[in-house]
């Protein structure tokens, strides 16, 4: 898939560059390396000889799409991030890395990889959901209780060599340091547990890789640390914090200037909106995570599914607050929808966009997970939950808070790369314009990831930005679902026609479902 470095021009098209709500007809655009080196009329931009030459015909150019939501777990196999590039996605932000997620973004800004540019976290930082405190507690158990079964078991195979064997003559000799030892181990037990020479996180990573738990301000605050200096891009706090560890999470984060995107934290210890902004937290991760903010007689010690009432009057004061402070939002209104669609009807996944879905996963969507496990909810999402959602939305938009794209591709039913499309309108349809819809992938997007301290010279088409493009046949200022047909895409420099993209797709495609029925 990687291919040789080419000057590239973009002839006759009409760049839509996304600095402001324009298009630029008749245009020239020049690629060299992976940057865009000159932007002009067609008839006054000189193409160097032997550049490749993309004849656009009147077609449309705007930036590459970026996904600032989003989980590479999905797919176990980095050869998925095609699927993005396949759906005109050139960056992703990804969210609960484990450590082969760095080595895919080194491999991808190497060139070894195809696929977008990954912004990563490192761990999501959690505390201990409520359908966990039993294995929890079972893990404590062990730890310290551990040494002296296998006391017991040391002193079981010592009697049955003094009863079965010559090698031990005389197993009452040894009755006295039975249970000294039993004793001492027992309480080497509880000292192991108690230093916490086995971290917590390591048993909850046996299950969820993703996932680390501080259990003190100190461990949480040496987590921040660990994450940084691994080279991740931003630390994403969690639910089920503590308001200490949390409140040690953002003043870290703060200490060493790294970014903090996650949840608000609502339980077991509830942190006020005001409190989050002020500890400095950049950026909410869903809009859904500010519905507690609008619930009447909010209870957070209850974890579990409760039906309030909503106070959409709130709505004005929350994005005033977070606009004022400069905190973004990844509204990813396509997670309630899709879901919604599933409690509904979940033969919805059955249409043939699911087809590229492992048949394995299809079908842990069908009989696990929030379709399954929600059920009953879906009157309330839709009378309740959708319009906040797509209301606060709005509101933060005309407020001046900034927006960004996401999907949260790995909820069930969520399909990466085509899911950023289906974001898009639903940002129109909560109000914003295709411009402002279209502005929270691109430039919205490259402006956080300048406050990540991450390169940022991408998502509007000027010169000396990456060259991430996106060519389609229709204007996409008018219909935003027009970004759904593509002629092709550019990433990093490199050419793809969107057939090319779609053979290499089905290619992948084909290694899992040969076998479906």
């Amino acid at each position: 898939m990687k291919q040789k470095s080419q000057t590239v021009a973009f002839v006759h098209v009409n760049v839509i560059p996304m600095d402001e709500e324009r298009v630029l007809k008749n245009y020239s655009v020049l690629v060299e390396e992976k940057r865009i080196s000159a932007v002009g009329p067609a008839d006054e931009l000189e193409v160097p000889g032997g550049a490749k030459i993309i004849e656009g015909n009147g077609a449309y150019l705007m930036p590459g799409l970026a996904d600032m939501h989003m989980h590479l777990t999905f797919d176990p196999d980095p050869r998925s991030l095609q699927f993005y590039l396949a759906h005109g996605v050139t960056t992703i932000r990804n969210f609960n890395a484990t450590h082969e997620h760095f080595e895919w973004r080194d491999q991808v800004a190497n060139g070894v990889l195809p696929g977008p540019t990954i912004l990563t976290s490192g761990n999501g930082l959690y505390g201990v959901p409520t359908f966990l405190k039993r294995s929890v507690f079972m893990f404590r158990g062990l730890v310290i209780f551990g040494p002296v079964l296998l006391g017991v078991l040391m002193w079981l195979i010592i009697w049955l060599l003094a009863n079965f064997t010559d090698l031990i003559p005389d197993f009452s000799q040894l009755d006295p340091y039975l249970l000294p030892s039993l004793a001492g181990l027992l309480v080497l037990g509880i000292l192991v547990a108690w230093l916490r020479v086995i971290p917590l996180t390591a048993y909850i990573q046996l299950r969820y890789p993703f996932a680390s738990v501080p259990e003190t301000p100190a461990e949480a605050r040496q987590m921040v640390r660990d994450q940084y200096a691994a080279g991740a891009d931003f630390i994403k706090p969690y639910d089920w914090l503590s308001r200490e560890i949390y409140f040690a999470i953002m003043d870290e984060a703060e200490k060493l200037g790294i970014y903090t995107c996650g949840h608000a934290v609502d339980a077991p210890e509830f942190v006020t909106l005001e409190e989050i902004v002020a500890a400095g937290q950049n950026e909410i991760a869903h809009a859904d995570e500010l519905m507690s903010y609008l619930f009447v007689d909010f209870d957070p010690t209850h974890d579990g599914w409760v039906e309030y009432e909503i106070d959409v009057s709130r709505i004005d004061d929350i994005a005033a607050l977070m606009a004022a402070n400069d905190v973004a939002l990844t509204p990813t209104l396509i997670t309630n929808e899709t879901v919604l669609l599933g409690l509904e009807d979940i033969r919805f996944l059955q249409s043939p966009e699911y087809d590229i879905i492992r048949p394995e996963l299809l079908e842990a969507w069908q009989s696990s997970g929030r379709l399954v496990d929600w059920q009953g909810q879906q009157a309330y999402r839709r009378s309740g939950w959708r319009p906040a959602l797509m209301q606060l939305t709005k509101t933060m938009q005309d407020q001046g808070a900034l927006l960004t794209l996401g999907t949260d591709v790995s909820v069930e039913g969520i399909i990466p790369g085509y899911s950023a499309h289906q974001e898009l309108a639903l940002l129109v349809e909560a109000g914003l314009t295709p411009f402002a819809a279209l502005a929270t992938g691109t430039r919205n997007a490259a402006q956080v990831a300048a406050r990540m301290g991450a390169d940022n010279k991408w998502g509007t088409i000027v010169v000396d930005n990456r060259a991430d493009l996106i060519l389609m046949p229709h204007n996409p200022l008018e219909n935003v679902t027009h970004t759904q047909n593509r002629i092709g895409i550019m990433v990093r420099g490199q050419w793809f026609s969107q057939t090319d993209l779609d053979n290499i797709v089905n290619a992948y495609v084909n290694t899992y479902v040969a076998g479906k029925p």
